[in-house]
């Protein structure tokens, strides 16, 4: 299946036999989309000086210049050639390996025709959609990932903000990646500003072709809802004990809990208190969550070794009897941790609303 807003490309000689629905069509092309430059990368890539370690090389490229498109044919071209190949999908908002929010290892074992078919070995909840406040996350994400590849090459998906957040975002994960090899697709020069301070890294300077598939906003939208949808579409409702559970990137259940009149429940923890009220009470030193505000809370999940399951949605918490009620596909036995994450969704996939960091 093609989604809207995707394209797939034919690498050499191909037969595609296509069905298409009623509003599908095909277009015809006289001529390759896979630049001259492009097969040129590839053999840029064969001279790495150091094969006895897994190759890096990070994509960088703004929305729509083709850093997936590329991604596929080198490693597809790759593993032609006889070498292992991993990629980290670190695109969170238009995530093709794992769920969006995520950050996902995948293993090339066969030739691909579309990022998706590649599962996840291994995922890292970012939490949410869009790397602004997020950076932390996004950065011990991909290296995590890259780590678990070991590969010959292991090539890197990423975001197409380029620009302030972005910028940063960009330089910090070259900083700590080391990457053997940056290829940077740009229309123009819309990258140097990145690059510049990387100049003893291998660039590899390559032109946006043509034909790159130019998304809008509501068909950025419209893909993430539908991969949300598509993941939540055998969820299971269940309820866990939250005695049984540890918290990630959470205040509430990481303190003592205290009894305090008029307030539902109450921990104290090192950096004040943490209350949970039907209404919201402004107290100094003191976090105050109004009950029910976590229904549709995003949160990944996790097994004892910190290995992330998959994604849930919480129905409700039950503070007086420690309980916990979510949607996920993932078997309730082997949740032991959970991630609360930054973005509010129903189980069709449409986001509800964004939650400021430390909410919770």
């Amino acid at each position: 299946m093609i989604p809207v807003g995707k394209s797939i490309v034919g690498f050499g000689y191909c037969l595609i036999e296509a069905r298409l629905g009623s509003k599908a069509n095909v277009l015809l092309l006289d001529k390759t989309t896979i630049p001259n430059d492009w097969k040129v990368a590839l053999s840029e890539l064969e001279k790495r000086s150091d094969t006895s370690k897994t190759c890096v090389v990070l994509v960088l490229g703004a929305v729509d210049t083709g850093k997936t498109t590329i991604i596929s044919y080198l490693s597809n071209e790759l593993l032609k050639k006889g070498y292992s190949v991993g990629v980290v999908d670190a695109d969170i908002g238009q995530s093709d390996i794992g769920p969006p929010t995520t950050i996902a290892l995948g293993l090339v074992r066969e030739p691909f025709s579309m990022l998706y078919e590649l599962k996840p070995e291994s995922m890292y909840f970012v939490g949410s959609t869009s790397p602004k406040s997020y950076l932390l996350p996004m950065i011990v994400g991909t290296k995590k990932m890259v780590e678990n590849a070991n590969t010959d090459f292991v090539l890197i998906d990423t975001t197409g903000l380029i620009q302030f957040t972005g910028r940063a975002l960009k330089t910090y994960k070259i900083e700590i990646l080391k990457p053997d090899f940056i290829i940077a697709l740009q229309r123009k020069d819309e990258l140097e500003p990145i690059l510049k301070p990387f100049e003893y890294i291998n660039i590899i300077r390559l032109t946006v072709s043509e034909k790159a598939n130019k998304k809008g906003i509501e068909a950025r939208r419209f893909l993430r809802e539908l991969s949300f949808k598509k993941y939540f579409e055998k969820c299971k409702e269940m309820e866990l004990d939250l005695n049984d559970l540890k918290f990630l990137r959470s205040y509430v259940f990481t303190g003592e809990e205290i009894e305090y009149p008029n307030f539902l429940y109450t921990e104290k923890i090192p950096e004040g208190f943490v209350v949970v009220s039907d209404k919201y009470t402004k107290r100094p030193n003191t976090l105050t969550i109004q009950n029910g505000f976590e229904k549709n809370l995003l949160v990944g999940l996790m097994d004892l070794k910190n290995r992330v399951l998959g994604l849930g949605i919480i129905e409700f918490i039950d503070y007086k009897n420690k309980k916990i009620k979510i949607l996920s596909p993932v078997e309730k036995d082997q949740i032991k941790i959970i991630i609360m994450g930054g973005i509010k969704i129903d189980k069709n996939g449409k986001e509800i609303e964004k939650i400021k960091p430390g909410s919770f």
